[in-house]
């Protein structure tokens, strides 16, 4: 009997010893390493949210700016008429009213301008939901003819309404 006793009381020690589980330490480092994880992994998300905003914007503007040339070409001049541009692209929510914080994501912001210092100008606007504000701007002709391109960050407010006649326009979108 005593040998069976002792068999039974091994197998009792053996079985506390392979029950034990993890130590707070090996908890403690998998909670750690988590969590560096975690703070590498969300400023990088929001960092790709924040990005693909801005694409989505630019990219609705660049759509808002083929349909305006679309538009030019069939009549040879630009409009700020939404009901004329939603008949050309259908997509956009076209405005005359400066984009703010309630605006759409598709929303684009259409303006022209007719002056013998800009020719045959349209301006279009995009703003993200953060408030960072994208133009594109067309000029037909005379010494000023091109498309040109500028981003502003107003922050809650409207996206300005830009001169047109103003030469602070770039070649493109500045990446930052």
């Amino acid at each position: 009997m005593a040998g069976r006793a002792d068999r039974d009381g091994m197998r009792a020690g053996r079985k506390q010893e392979d029950e034990q589980g993890f130590s707070l330490i090996e908890l403690s480092v998998v909670v750690l390493v988590i969590a560096i994880l975690m703070a590498i992994a969300i400023p990088t998300f929001l960092g790709a949210r924040r990005t693909a905003g801005d694409r989505a914007t630019q990219g609705n503007v660049r759509n808002a700016f083929s349909a305006t040339r679309i538009y030019y070409n069939e009549r040879l001049q630009y409009t700020a008429d939404p009901v004329e541009m939603v008949a050309v692209e259908p997509s956009l929510t076209w405005t005359t009213t400066p984009l703010d914080g309630a605006s759409s994501d598709r929303s684009v912001f259409i303006a022209t301008f007719d002056t013998p210092s800009t020719a045959q100008t349209v301006v279009v606007i995009g703003r993200t939901k953060e408030g960072r504000c994208f133009y594109l701007k067309d000029v037909m002709g005379g010494a000023t003819a091109g498309t040109f391109y500028d981003r502003k960050v107003p922050g809650s407010a409207a996206c300005p309404v830009p001169d047109p006649a103003d030469p602070g326009w770039s070649d493109g979108w500045s990446s930052s």
